[in-house]
């Protein structure tokens, strides 16, 4: 890594005029290999080398000089440093793996080399150069070349971290849906981010909004669908719905319908969206969403439940657990008779 970097750097030309540089070199390559940048602030700062192990220890200090190339390099060992971190904890970030940390690394020897250049106790360093860069302004152009291996940086960390977080929003969520504590649990896991507690339902039989008090003691046929083409399973749950209402044995069932939306690169919800959904639910008497938004547990409801964009029943009972990953088909075909939608109800049916 940045040892080898240094090698191929450094090691490569013949001059003997950097024999202190070499060693120096090779140091800070080490503090970015392993983290040691503090034993390097700690060592004597009146020695030559002082400045290249201060541009190191910039890394620890809250406050860089004003300084544009200390800033630049701050950040720059700032960012490699905390790939460093989560390396050593592991993340399961993909973007982690596929930093180009080399890259990063060389840039952070180049920017040090720069210092010493730009600070004069190490104009020699220049002969490193062919004669046709000996007028370059050298610091200027590492900034700006510098300033875009930072912004690259800055964009994986910031990847990474969405990675991360992502990781343990799916892993809450897998969690729920494995082992819910109760029916309103799960369906929190599913529509909502984990610190909303509370869901917006709308009763479309006495047109309010309601609390999730319905819905804790009830068994409930789970209704995900689109937006498009779904009038056929709004028809046959009408007649379950009807049912429900009008037997007193099943009047501790009800039907939930939850809108999947796909999510835009705006994150918004169309018009023609809204307008659909507002006409779909005008048409169902059961319980809806209240609002139309992108859930999120989509991809959970997709890997667990197999949602794959066409209309499903999920039969849930009170304590959250589910009885029928699917209904929707042995309900057209069986319609109330299938009641209560266990998978031995479909087999029991199946064989008459």
């Amino acid at each position: 890594m940045a040892v080898e970097i240094v090698g191929r750097l450094i090691g490569q030309t013949r001059s003997t005029s950097i024999g202190l540089t070499k060693p120096v070199a090779y140091k800070c390559a080490f503090a970015l290999d392993f983290g040691e940048t503090r034993r390097l602030a700690l060592m004597e700062r009146t020695k030559e080398n002082a400045l290249e192990l201060h541009i190191f220890r910039l890394g620890e200090e809250p406050k860089p000089s004003k300084n544009n190339l200390d800033l630049i390099t701050f950040k720059l060992i700032e960012g490699i440093s905390t790939l460093e971190k989560k390396i050593a904890e592991k993340s399961q970030s993909p973007n982690l793996y596929n930093a180009p940390r080399e890259l990063y690394t060389y840039w952070a020897i180049l920017a040090l080399l720069t210092h010493f250049i730009v600070f004069g106790k190490f104009y020699y360093l220049m002969c490193l150069f062919s004669n046709a860069y000996r007028d370059w302004n050298i610091k200027s152009e590492v900034v700006r070349k510098l300033n875009r291996v930072v912004m690259r940086l800055t964009n994986e960390l910031n990847e990474i971290a969405h990675d991360e977080v992502g990781r343990i929003d799916r892993n809450w969520r897998e969690d729920v849906f494995k082992s819910p504590s109760g029916i309103v649990d799960l369906l929190t896991a599913l529509i909502f981010a984990e610190e909303i507690t509370e869901l917006e339902i709308f009763d479309n039989t006495t047109q309010q909004v309601v609390s999730n008090d319905v819905l804790k003691t009830k068994n409930v046929l789970l209704f995900i669908s689109g937006l498009d083409n779904i009038e056929d399973e709004i028809w046959v749950l009408k007649s379950i719905h009807d049912v429900f209402k009008k037997d007193r044995e099943k009047q501790n069932y009800e039907i939930l319908w939850v809108p999947v939306v796909e999510e835009t690169n705006d994150h918004k919800i169309s018009d023609d969206q809204k307008e659909k959904f507002k006409h779909l639910k005008s048409n169902m008497p059961w319980y809806v969403l209240q609002n139309l938004f992108v859930i999120k547990g989509k991809k959970v409801l997709e890997e667990l439940w197999h949602y794959q964009g066409k209309p499903i029943v999920v039969i849930i009972n009170p304590r959250g657990q589910v009885i029928h990953n699917n209904a929707m088909h042995m309900i057209f075909v069986w319609k109330i008779e299938a009641f209560p939608f266990r998978p031995e109800d479909e087999e029991r049916l199946s064989l008459h």
